[in-house]
């Protein structure tokens, strides 16, 4: 579900309470939402969501089980709220561990690959918790987004002028340098392996070389054998233009 992250909540934001099964049995709730829950079944299980009903039918809040142990990616199990939250306006109720994460995980959870159809109008307004840096999280939830729509699209959109052509793009971002080494002169550059694995492609094979910053830091390569997400060894099930 499309998702809009905000640095301050909607005067009309319903409430996100984040609870461990154990956090759960002291959260100050009214009898009737106490209720609700025992009549679910919730108690605080990890990555449970419990909506909660208010006057009149309509959404008064939600309940959301987190993991009590928060290795790992437990900090990032927010991305379900993105996919199960009632469209509208939200928040998260009190202090949250970890708060950057947790706006991280929404953003991750609200992706949609949408290359092939049009894009859905957010319906979902999450306002992050206290001590989170939107912009930060935004530009990591952009790397993602960027790897799963190269990821996503399929070998037949996404051969070696298509890898180029996108790390280009990123590249002009962020006024970034790339170099290119295609066809036959892998073999003069001493990169055989990359040539050999798809010279039988009717897209030249290559690798992409994009810097970054200074010379101190690293140096991004891409290697664009034939296709993205295809096998090197399966060049009978693949496209011409990705042999």
């Amino acid at each position: 579900m499309p998702l809009k992250l905000t640095e301050k909540p909607a005067r009309d934001a319903r409430p996100v309470h984040l609870v461990t099964k154990k956090s759960f049995e002291q959260l100050d709730l009214d009898d009737r939402s106490r209720a609700w829950a025992a009549a679910n079944g919730f108690s605080g299980q990890a990555g449970k969501l419990l909506v909660l009903p208010g006057e009149g039918g309509a959404v008064a809040g939600a309940l959301f089980g987190v993991a009590a142990e928060r290795g790992g990616f437990a900090p990032l199990e927010t991305g379900t709220l993105a996919r199960q939250l009632p469209d509208g306006a939200w928040r998260f109720a009190g202090q949250v561990e970890e708060p950057e994460l947790a706006a991280l995980g929404l953003a991750l959870g609200g992706y949609s690959f949408s290359r092939y159809r049009k894009n859905e109008t957010p319906k979902l307004e999450f306002a992050v918790a206290d001590g989170s840096d939107l912009a930060a999280v935004q530009r990591r939830a952009d790397a993602v987004y960027l790897v799963r729509d190269l990821i996503n699209t399929p070998t037949s959109d996404m051969g070696p002028d298509a890898l180029e052509a996108a790390v280009r793009k990123l590249a002009k971002v962020h006024k970034a340098s790339v170099k290119v080494i295609a066809g036959d002169d892998l073999l003069k550059k001493n990169f055989p392996m990359i040539h050999a694995v798809g010279r039988a492609s009717a897209q030249a094979p290559r690798l992409i070389d994009l810097t970054w910053g200074r010379r101190a830091r690293r140096r991004s390569r891409w290697w664009a054998r034939a296709c993205a997400s295809t096998p090197a060894g399966s060049t009978s099930s693949r496209p011409p233009a990705c042999c």
